[in-house]
């Protein structure tokens, strides 16, 4: 492992910096790529999940929920914003021209990794197994091996802002990944085997990212060097963004089922997990164009800081748009199905999915504030925000959890993301010169999906109980749609013909033709908003 200071070949070391129209123009293609990459792969998780619910039942299920949540925590622990960082600081000289520093970041963060989380990772793994057999302890950490060898190539094509790249890998995964877990959920009915088989999936997925990579920082990303010279603010941003995620992740995960767990309510647990999981599957496409707008924010700030009230406005009146969407169709139509789908024993999750779905929405509503924030190096005031949500969240969970159970448990959740949401979401307002009245008006698309999904979801009721869960889906959908754009032209909101135009650009002609129509439907002709 080098311990050089540079550790880099200075020769090329600089490139042409990314003008603010090409980062923009990589945001909107990864981002596209991306949601593209979350509309084939949800549905195959969603029938791989409801597979899996069905075979484990409810106890094992939640089991299965645990020990995920247990590894994720102490990985966000233990990595202590090194990636998030890297990523960061990457992007923001990457679009400098800068390689040299992206290079070094790079190694950096290999050797921070296998020198000290991933040790911290096999301890944690091997006492969540330690009654299990030596195979699944083996898969376990041949996984997280590979996950953290290749850590760096992943975090490469985010900094280089091809993300639309990696998402083509994805997509092939993906299938790998819910085909393997669904046959070793039939073979074995074992929780942990199925997560020892992700966890092996996942880390298999990484090398793929390492081939799309050019020749130099191939080899860059497997010569780790010391983490040393990093500078203060990458430290200091680092471990602000640990601390962030950290909370954030227990606020904004399924962390009652740590508490579900302590009072032994395991049906509940599993019961809270599901619909948990299946809120956040519902709004995946839209969650994930956070990944592609980080990077690329970060540049755009760097170089163009005046355009940020108008990129927050457009970033936020799309995702509104396409988030209500969702909530007037898809939302409705769940509630409807999981019995079907998933077995009279997850029943009580249907009405149990509402109102985590729907904070769920707010939430992806929202994702834009968190690339600004990010991009703002602001993870501080991401922390302490988070830290009043968490609070708010202890304080719920321990006075309801135990009276109340699984209601208790969303009671808490949803109430500490709200906590979380509409403060971040008022700073960066004023932050961005957008205010928090302009604000307001690019979320009205979301609203519009919330009352079309009232009429939904009352029409799906009369039309279950006069034809049953088929006829209650198929209404709910239709009516949810045509409530929703009929909405939008009603109160002259949605996407705007410069939001139409950016789409436009990043599409391919193909895509575009494809892509008319629906855009047609979710657009406003009566004014043009920049």
């Amino acid at each position: 492992m080098s311990t050089d200071p540079a550790g880099d070949d200075p020769s090329g070391s600089r490139g042409e910096p990314l003008s603010a129209r090409e980062l923009q123009h990589r945001a909107i293609s990864g981002s596209l790529w991306t949601a593209l990459h979350v509309v084939v792969s949800v549905p195959i998780a969603f029938v791989a999940n409801a597979v899996i619910a069905r075979t484990l039942g409810v106890t094992k299920y939640g089991g299965l929920a645990f020990v995920t949540a247990t590894l994720a925590v102490v990985a966000g622990a233990a990595n202590l914003g090194v990636t998030t960082a890297t990523i960061q600081f990457g992007s923001q000289a990457e679009a400098q021209g800068d390689r040299a520093r992206t290079d070094r970041l790079l190694r950096s963060m290999t050797g921070y990794q296998l020198m000290l989380e991933l040790p911290v990772l096999i301890v944690v793994i091997a006492a969540l197994t330690r009654h299990h057999s030596l195979w699944i302890l083996a898969i376990l950490v041949v996984g997280e091996v590979l996950s953290v060898g290749f850590a760096a190539a992943t975090a490469t094509l985010s900094i280089e802002n091809r993300v639309a790249s990696s998402a083509r890998v994805a997509i092939v995964a993906n299938v790998f990944m819910q085909t393997g877990s669904v046959a070793v959920a039939t073979i074995t009915h074992s929780p942990t085997a199925v997560w020892a088989t992700r966890i092996l999936l996942l880390g298999l997925q990484t090398p793929f990212s390492w081939i799309l990579l050019d020749r130099k920082r191939k080899s860059l990303v497997l010569h780790p060097r010391l983490p040393r010279g990093l500078g203060r603010a990458y430290w200091r941003f680092g471990l602000y963004a640990c601390g962030a995620g950290l909370v954030g992740m227990l606020v904004f995960s399924r962390s009652e089922i740590f508490i579900l767990r302590a009072l032994d309510r395991t049906h509940a647990l599993g019961i809270f997990a599901l619909a948990f999981g299946i809120s956040q599957q519902i709004t995946a496409p839209a969650d994930a164009m956070l990944n592609a707008l980080i990077p690329a924010t970060a540049g755009l700030l760097s170089r163009s800081p005046e355009m940020a009230a108008g990129a927050l406005a457009r970033a936020i009146r799309v995702s509104a748009t396409v988030v209500g969407l969702i909530t007037a169709t898809a939302l409705p139509a769940l509630i409807f199905a999981i019995p079907a789908i998933y077995g009279h024993q997850y029943s009580t999750a249907a009405w149990a999915l509402l109102p985590l779905a729907l904070v769920s929405c707010f939430q992806t509503v929202n994702n834009p504030v968190g690339a600004f924030m990010s991009a703002r190096l602001r993870s501080d005031l991401v922390l302490r925000t988070n830290l009043v949500a968490l609070g708010t969240d202890a304080v719920l969970a321990f006075g309801l959890i135990p009276p109340f159970g699984l209601w208790g448990a969303i009671a808490a959740n949803a109430g500490a993301q709200l906590v979380s949401v509409i403060v971040l979401a008022a700073i960066e307002a004023r932050q961005s010169n957008l205010g928090v009245a302009g604000l307001v008006r690019c979320f009205l698309p979301f609203a519009v999906g919330v009352a079309a999904m009232g009429l939904s979801v009352g029409s799906g009721v009369a039309a279950r109980s006069a034809g049953g869960a088929t006829a209650g889906v198929v209404c709910s959908v239709l009516v949810g749609a045509l409530a929703f754009t009929v909405g939008l032209r009603l109160t002259r909101e949605g996407l705007q013909e410069s939001d139409r135009a950016a789409i436009d650009r990043a599409l391919s002609g193909p895509l575009r033709r494809l892509a008319k129509r629906p855009l047609d439907l979710l657009s406003s002709r009566s004014r043009v908003v920049a």
